[in-house]
């Protein structure tokens, strides 16, 4: 979240685009780098031999190495196209040439597309579209809960969309809202209630 937030404030203090990319099943595109066998599916099974397992040839999701195997592909797609990774946080990607910066922020299965030209995002985003079934979400507004909102003061941050994804998701949406969830009248005074144990004696 840190690397993203001083993404997002760098972009504001220097005027960049930023774009967000969605890769589809992206641990599926992921090549395993040691033999892994799993049970014949169900529905599948080969009734003769019943007892066969199958090799994977690719990452599945539930794998412990699904999320590693993705990395290293996208790593490795990324360092081919001339990015390197950072040293700080290996989920940023920074390419620097005549044509301008672009920065990539991987978390998962999203990406943030960010720099100085605008011309030089679309050519990397549609190299990426050739390597990866990829959906394209046009400029950044909502990533990891946070609404991202642009104006003509700078970017703003807000977790509003947020809440009231919270609030409708536990069936709170229609309740009234309230400055203070007690009551307002509640007196409490200094000798009411019981002593609690000193502990620290």
């Amino acid at each position: 979240m840190a690397t993203v937030r001083t993404i997002i404030a760098v972009a504001a203090s220097k005027n960049w685009v930023l774009h967000q990319m969605d890769v589809k099943n992206a641990f599926l595109h992921g090549d395993l780098q040691e033999e892994v066998y799993m049970e014949q599916p169900q529905g599948y099974e080969d009734a003769t031999h019943p007892d066969y397992v199958c090799k994977l040839k690719k990452a599945l999701y539930g794998l412990k190495q699904a999320p590693r195997a993705w990395h290293a592909r996208i790593a490795a797609c990324l360092i081919s196209i001339g990015f390197h990774m950072a040293v700080a946080n290996h989920s940023l990607y920074v390419r620097e040439n005549e044509s301008g910066i672009v920065v990539i922020c991987i978390y998962v299965d999203d990406l943030i597309v960010g720099g100085d030209n605008v011309a030089t995002i679309e050519h990397v985003k549609t190299l990426l579209k050739q390597e990866f079934d990829m959906k394209d979400l046009g400029e950044l507004w909502y990533f990891l809960g946070i609404e991202i909102i642009r104006t003509e003061e700078g970017i703003w941050l807000s977790q509003r969309q947020y809440a009231l994804d919270m609030l409708s998701k536990y069936g709170m949406a229609d309740c009234k809202p309230i400055s203070m969830p007690l009551d307002q009248n509640l007196k409490l005074q200094a000798d009411e209630g019981q002593v609690l144990e000193d502990v620290t004696t």
